[in-house]
């Protein structure tokens, strides 16, 4: 659908907000702090129309960037989230879901558009400062709640992406498992997770994001690659449509819902991919990067997720690639190949929280003696700390499905619809408030996914920790 024209009224003249830059290779901006905005404006000046950046993308690189960062390890889980939903009601919920994603995404672009054109602001905005300053700039009873928004913001960004890492080590040292146990090699998940805590500390210790560059490169080589391969390995000898549940029981509808919801978390990356296109206004339109892109996401989740359930049935692991043992030598280089760009994605979704939470850690206990080192003793704690966490999950699907119900819920879900309210307050809903009841439906969604979601994935972490002990 063409955007449509956004009107606004927006209040006040001032407004404040940090600078980012982004890589394409994470799901997500990588903030960069204040004592870094003088590099960031030498070294990438840009143009007027891209200030900040040194080189705008195209169409296609854009789109490819998309799809990238809404393409990471949570898409493997499909398969377990079609168990909980079945061959039918999995396609169609998953197809649902995506649109109300990408309705949150759309609403997103509007708000910092309607914002820059009225602050005739030049700098981008990123996830949270749109948040805010939305808030802000909405009705008198929103306005308190700015720094509030923004702050959540942050701290649901931080823990989908520390999420992400505890998860990456579970997903490796379970496929370890698998791939070991049949050459007699029985060794416990937990210890596998304690012999890679050492090269993902050595990586998650690289401070310059120009150095990880090659690092992703490799991720999405392995990532990409290992994504063909298994949906070949699974489409192999496919049993009948009717040996399995074309609807499953509605009580594990709230799983399927955080899977998916986690598979589909990228929406802070919308932002930035627009504000680095060499023509914006292809973003958002009809046939534009974030509709096609989208697009292509959900064919892929819905490809995994439904060859998944249909191969494996009940038996689908919480990771597709745990269903690959015994089908020879080249499976199993194919789900090392995996476990080497997981383990390499690291690095890159923990190069989010740090910038997040590091600068404002520094300015508390500044001056710092020795601040290189107390960066790296900080993050090493992090480090272990989502170890810790690995090592308490005992079913990586549950993991999965929580993260999404309590993180990406809010942030996909909850956050857009609740800007587009108080920007449009009290009147600007269209005809017949059709904004209004669209950003009501989502929120509504949201809810029953968050609050479901959230209560049944506790309850299979907690069953799934009793069975093991």
């Amino acid at each position: 659908m063409e955007r449509d024209e956004i009107k606004v009224n927006l209040n006040g003249d001032s407004y404040s907000t940090e600078k980012c830059m982004i890589t394409h290779q994470s799901e997500l901006p990588l903030l960069m702090s204040s004592e870094n905005d003088g590099k960031l404006q030498k070294e990438e000046e840009g143009d007027d129309l891209h200030p900040g950046v040194k080189h705008p993308t195209s169409y296609v690189e854009t789109l490819i960037n998309l799809i990238k960062g809404n393409t990471g390890a949570g898409m493997f889980a499909m398969g377990d989230a079609f168990k909980n939903a079945g061959l039918l009601v999995g396609p169609i919920l998953t197809v649902i879901l995506g649109i109300i994603c990408v309705y949150g995404n759309h609403i997103l672009v509007n708000c910092s558009v309607a914002i820059r054109e009225k602050k005739k602001m030049k700098k981008p905005l990123a996830f949270a400062e749109t948040v805010q300053i939305c808030f802000e700039e909405g009705p008198k009873f929103a306005r308190p709640w700015a720094n509030t928004v923004r702050i959540c913001t942050y701290v649901f960004i931080t823990i989908t992406q520390l999420g992400f890492c505890s998860v990456y080590f579970v997903f490796i040292s379970s496929t370890l498992v698998k791939i070991l146990v049949p050459y007699g090699i029985n060794i416990a998940a937990h210890t596998y997770m304690t012999m890679i805590l050492l090269p993902i500390l050595a990586t998650a210790l690289i401070r310059n994001l120009k150095f990880l560059t090659p690092i992703s490169s490799l991720a999405n080589l392995s990532l990409g690659s290992g994504v063909l391969l298994t949906l070949f390995f699974a489409s192999r000898d496919l049993p009948p449509l009717a040996t399995r549940r074309m609807a499953a029981d509605w009580k594990q509808l709230p799983l399927f819902f955080g899977t998916t919801v986690y598979a589909f978390e990228g929406i802070s990356l919308v932002l930035p991919l627009q504000n680095e296109m060499k023509n914006a206004k292809k973003f958002d339109t009809k046939f534009g990067v974030l509709n096609m892109g989208m697009t292509v996401v959900c064919a892929i989740l819905i490809s995994i997720g439904f060859v998944g359930y249909l191969k494996y049935g009940d038996d689908v692991k919480g990771s597709l690639t745990l269903n690959l043992e015994g089908t020879g030598l080249f499976s199993e280089i194919v789900q090392l190949n995996i476990c080497f760009g997981i383990l390499l994605s690291y690095t890159l979704q923990f190069y989010v929280p740090i910038k997040i939470i590091w600068p404002h850690v520094e300015r508390k206990f500044a001056p710092m003696k020795h601040p290189v080192l107390c960066e790296k003793l900080f993050r090493t704690a992090f480090v272990i700390g989502t170890y810790f966490v690995a090592l308490t999950v005992p079913h990586l699907g549950h993991f999965i499905s929580l993260i999404g119900a309590v993180c990406g819920t809010t942030l996909a879900l909850i956050f857009p619809p609740i800007c587009d309210l108080v920007i449009r307050w009290p009147s600007d809903f269209g005809k017949l408030k059709w904004r209004l009841i669209l950003d009501i439906f989502s929120l509504l969604v949201a809810a029953i996914g968050l609050v479901t979601g959230v209560y049944y994935s506790l309850e299979a972490i907690f069953d799934a920790y009793s069975n093991t002990t």
